[in-house]
């Protein structure tokens, strides 16, 4: 297995000394944790652009917005095609949370 070196940046950042002791007690401070979150933060910005160019793509060739009520009712409609699916949860079997340090 042959591993590329990867180029780092070292960044410094100005906290508030009572943010800094709740970041470093959380674990939230180490690199690899700050990475996932920046990682975790750039893929939610690239789904919500993503959202808004496909709103503004369905806007552009004239298909209206679904009512809430129309939303509900499809997914009313899918849970009762697949109701094996429903004990799972949004997390799978076994996940309860997101923490980004815990993945």
């Amino acid at each position: 297995m042959i591993l590329k070196a990867l180029d780092m940046t070292t960044i410094q950042v100005e906290l508030p000394d009572s943010m800094d002791q709740a970041g470093q007690a959380a674990g939230l401070l180490k690199p690899q944790v700050i990475e996932r979150l920046l990682r975790r933060a750039l893929r939610k910005r690239e789904a919500a652009d993503a959202l808004l160019w496909s709103a503004d793509r369905l806007a552009a060739v004239g298909i209206a917005p679904m009512s809430m009520q129309e939303i509900n009712a499809m997914v009313a409609a899918s849970r009762a095609e697949h109701p094996a699916q429903l004990g799972a949860g949004f997390f799978g079997a076994g996940r309860t949370g997101c923490a980004p340090w815990n993945t």
